[in-house]
């Protein structure tokens, strides 16, 4: 028997003319206990660094919404690892989850985007390879420093990252196939992929509908994440598809599978993908509309879905 369709928010720090950034920061917190109202069952928060963004730090956003919500599960989809200490992630992490236990998520992407990145960052990749090297050695240790393990030898020698405790972040590895799907793989960690338009043609996109499954061994999980412009009828939504694009400022989310339709048409697209990935939880995600447009999008596919 099929488990039930479980839906989760990505968030972003929508821009906006009309709102101050700790306008829109404030607004976030009542956005995710809207959404934990509506059935939806976990919010993530991404990072971005370009101008009119409200927030560039998900990690500083997690406690406050988890103390304003009862049962949602929050977290970071992600923090670039790459420009940051695992130690002090580790740490942060570690007390978060000590407050919410069960309800907290480290989503951990490769990325490494514009100045202030690279102004964080200790060591900046030269290649591809030597990004990856160093992206998968970053997981390993943060791994290792949640766990509890206190390193002999290398940069963190007798380090260990506090509280102690049982209570530990679900770590989820962000990709869209690539590295990101590879690290999580052969850290047997949980994935959150990305799924893109043109998926049917992507090497290796069967080992992602497997990860995670029976046919897989371990405990480790996987999520999906898909756009989504839901409204009472097609014409609207298209309407609304063609408002979202023509506004975009974050381009490299339009790449990705983006459902379009009706309330039904919605249900229907989501229920596919979790049939065709083996997955019981879908990560849908809007851009470029406002926060009130957004609920009302993602009242109509929770009401659709039976969330409640």
């Amino acid at each position: 028997m099929k488990n039930k369709l479980q839906l989760g928010v990505l968030a972003y720090a929508w821009p906006s003319n009309k709102l101050s950034p700790s306008k829109v920061l404030r607004q976030t917190i009542t956005f995710a206990k809207e959404i934990e109202e509506m059935g939806l069952s976990s919010c993530w928060f991404t990072e971005h660094h370009e101008p009119g963004i409200a927030w560039s730090c998900p990690d500083i956003l997690v406690g406050p919404v988890a103390q304003a919500t009862r049962r949602l599960r929050v977290g970071t989809a992600g923090v670039q690892l790459l420009a940051y200490n695992p130690l002090k992630l580790a740490n942060d992490f570690k007390c978060l989850s000590a407050l919410y236990p069960g309800r907290i998520g480290l989503g951990l992407g490769s990325g490494l985007i514009g100045i202030n990145h690279l102004a964080l960052a200790k060591v900046v990749p030269r290649s591809k390879e030597e990004l990856g090297a160093m992206f998968r050695e970053k997981v390993r240790t943060l791994v290792r420093l949640l766990e509890g393990h206190v390193f002999q030898t290398g940069e963190f020698k007798g380090c260990k990252a506090f509280p102690d405790g049982k209570d530990l972040p679900e770590i989820w590895v962000l990709g869209m196939g690539g590295l990101g799907f590879k690290v999580a793989n052969e850290l047997k960690l949980n994935y959150f992929h990305g799924l893109l338009t043109d998926r049917q043609n992507l090497v290796g996109e069967n080992k992602i509908r497997l990860y995670g499954s029976d046919k897989t061994k371990g405990t480790h999980r996987k999520c999906i994440t898909a756009g989504i412009i839901c409204a009472p009828t097609e014409d609207l939504a298209q309407k609304a598809l063609r408002r979202s694009m023509k506004l975009a400022s974050i381009k490299t989310a339009l790449p990705q599978l983006m459902i379009v339709g009706t309330p039904d048409q919605c249900r229907r697209e989501l229920l596919a993908i979790q049939n065709e990935y083996k997955t019981n939880e879908i990560i849908i995600r809007t851009l470029n509309a406002s926060q009130e447009e957004v609920l009302d999008r993602f009242n109509l596919v929770a009401k659709a879905c039976r969330l409640k």
